[in-house]
């Protein structure tokens, strides 16, 4: 025998550590999002920091998308005000895909969740919940996975920032060489240009031709490209460090499994 208990809730459908995880909406406004100050965290990427506002008025429920980058979808057409859901909508936050269900008929009453939390999904392994802590393995084993993942690529960064930044001083360093050799050796023929034959090739600060091109002149270029690649490296490796606090901030090193909501 079924009965009728609950409140109206978005389930979470697509794959991914939120499978399975219900918004039970019991009033008010729920806002979901990426950060920790929103009512709601979706462990997503593609999810924007603040992404869509979930609201409850008279007996119906609206979804409006909060400026989001990746938009919102209802049955597959992008929101653009406050649209009411209906039993059985298919909602989509950027790569996340949530089913509307109003009061549902289950076989066993549900205790009642307060706007703004949420229920883990049915396949974590939950072995302990103490006051607003949880153990919970299966996110836990998603946020070490992103982690390592964007902690690969900044580290990938890094490396080509060094190696941008070896390579430019070596320019740099032959470069420089290259046009002092010239100015050097002009320097040590002033004082036999009292006499010089007019009709003669004068000495210049630049050196000899190399293919061509005057070794001062030469020598010149490659320093000042030394010195943009050296520039480059450094800007690089400065945005590297700065998604690496960013990494350690948003995806804290998991430790002991346990997660604060």
């Amino acid at each position: 025998m079924q009965r009728h208990f609950g409140s109206p809730m978005l389930v979470v459908t697509s794959g991914g550590p939120d499978f399975g995880r219900r918004i039970v909406l019991s009033g008010g406004q729920v806002v979901v999002g990426r950060d920790a100050p929103s009512d709601v965290r979706l462990y997503s990427s593609r999810i924007s920091r603040t992404h869509a506002f979930l609201r409850c008025r008279n007996g119906a429920v609206y979804v409006q998308d909060a400026g989001s980058s990746s938009g919102t979808f209802v049955n597959r057409e992008r929101v653009m005000s406050p649209r009411q859901l209906r039993q059985g909508d298919v909602v989509r936050l950027a790569d996340v895909q949530l089913r509307f269900d109003g009061p549902s008929d289950v076989g066993e009453p549900t205790n009642r969740i307060p706007a703004g939390t949420v229920r883990g999904a049915p396949r974590y392994d939950i072995n302990e919940q103490r006051a607003n802590t949880i153990n919970n393995v299966g996110r836990d084993q998603y946020l070490i996975q992103q982690r390592e993942n964007f902690l690969s690529e900044i580290a990938a960064t890094k490396t080509r920032a060094r190696y941008l930044i070896a390579f430019g001083f070596l320019l740099f360093v032959v470069g420089f060489a290259m046009f002092a050799s010239g100015v050097l050796k002009f320097i040590s023929q002033v004082p036999s240009m009292d006499g010089f034959d007019p009709s003669g090739k004068l000495p210049t600060p630049f050196g000899g031709d190399i293919f061509g091109v005057p070794a001062g002149v030469l020598g010149w270029s490659m320093s000042a490209i030394g010195t943009i690649l050296i520039i480059v490296g450094i800007v690089l490796h400065v945005v590297a460090t700065s998604r690496r606090k960013r990494v350690d901030r948003e995806f804290p090193n998991p430790g002991s499994t346990q997660f604060h909501w």
